[in-house]
């Protein structure tokens, strides 16, 4: 399935934490152990690359011929710092601090005044892509699936084990919506809602949660409007992912302790590690998200114009000039849309392509007319990456 492919989503809010650690412990602690250490997403860069650096800005050859920060523009413009590190303290407030620019900064800044403060909650917030959480969810709902069918076992209702066919039967995962209808032929005061569905399979319910996404066929269906921006930006994202050598060098002064007491003024030196990379050079405008710097796996955010521009527009070949040039990274011979062979010692390979297009919208209302179907999730509210932390 897609969902397990492409990272989509990050950022897992304080409170989404805290449901997951009450409700289902098991996924809480896998998102715990799998996420990137804090100090890899902690802070936003802003400059001309990735590699950008705050303290100078000429090239840094390197002995597999290309060089890094070689292109204009590739200056560190700003940082900031975000305080996720411990839970958030009463009275502490949870905004960015803007690093300033080749100053000093006392790791205090984060926590004062507020060192003998209760803290606001046991959790922090997390930084997990999205397919890997879905992993975890879906994981989650399959080792509790056959705890119940145990229990039935055991009550002398059923087989001991959970066969797949069963498991699909109760859980029903990758199988989409095709066709909604009502049905009055059943002896009930309100109508049966029918579904179908892209394995042929019909269900019958009396009510329905739709979480079927932001261009939600049940929506459409029920005849419910969306209000606000349909499109504030047009994007192309691209997933890579980036080989060892490479990895390492974007990722800087990595620690495998994600408690570690390295000052903030040591954090930001020469450390390359962001959730956030807002580049703006000759080359590219666009953003870096890494998922996972340790493991390689980024994705491009660049903005594009339909319809002066489309998808052709973007060729594998142009794109990976993009990037090149958006990491800081290009042959010496500044030919940054060449592909770098097998031979070199930086690497990272394009997984896919596709476009996204930024909206703002609410549903007109979130029950249909017989107050049977909810709509939920991005069904009901389509919001910017800003404004979503969830």
């Amino acid at each position: 399935s897609d969902l397990l492919k492409h990272p989509q989503s990050h950022f897992i809010n304080v409170r989404s934490m805290e449901i997951l650690k009450a409700e289902v412990p098991g996924v809480y602690k896998g998102i715990v152990d799998e996420m990137p250490n804090v100090e890899e997403w902690e802070g936003f860069n802003f400059g001309g690359s990735v590699l950008s650096s705050s303290r100078f800005s000429s090239s840094a050859s390197s002995s597999s011929g290309v060089t890094a920060g070689g292109l204009r523009g590739s200056r560190r413009l700003g940082r900031v710092i975000h305080p996720v590190r411990e839970p958030l303290k009463v009275g502490q407030s949870g905004d960015a601090i803007l690093v300033p620019h080749n100053e000093t900064i006392i790791e205090s800044n984060l926590n004062a005044k507020h060192d003998n403060a209760d803290i606001v909650s046991t959790c922090r917030p997390a930084h997990l892509a999205q397919n890997k959480f879905v992993s975890l969810l879906l994981d989650e709902a399959r080792r509790r699936l056959d705890e119940l069918h145990k229990d039935d076992a055991n009550k002398g209702n059923g087989n001991l084990a959970l066969e797949d066919s069963i498991s699909d039967e109760y859980l029903r995962y990758d199988e989409e919506v095709t066709h909604i209808s009502e049905s009055k032929d059943f002896p009930s005061q309100q109508p049966i809602i029918v579904i179908e569905t892209s394995k042929g399979k019909t269900y019958h319910t009396r009510y329905l949660v739709a979480a079927d996404g932001v261009h939600s066929p049940t929506r459409k269906h029920y005849h419910i409007p969306m209000n606000g921006e349909a499109s504030i930006q047009d994007l192309i994202n691209v997933h890579f992912r980036t080989n060892e050598a490479l990895s390492k060098l974007l990722i800087g002064n990595s620690t495998t302790n994600p408690t570690s007491p390295k000052s903030l003024n040591e954090r930001n030196g020469e450390n390359h590690q962001a959730m956030l990379h807002f580049i703006y050079n000759s080359k590219l405008v666009g953003v870096f998200v890494c998922h996972d710097g340790k493991n390689g796996d980024w994705v491009l955010q660049i903005p594009f114009f339909p319809p002066f521009q489309t998808m052709d527009d973007f060729t594998e070949e142009k794109v990976r000039g993009m990037i090149w040039a958006g990491l800081g990274i290009h042959p010496t011979n500044d030919n940054i849309a060449s592909t770098i062979n097998s031979n070199d010692e930086y690497r990272f390979d394009i997984l896919s392509l596709r476009p996204w297009t930024m909206s703002s919208l609410v549903a007109q209302k979130y029950v249909n007319d017989s107050n049977t179907v909810v709509l939920a999730g991005d069904a009901a509210h389509a919001f910017p990456p800003a404004g979503g932390f969830g």
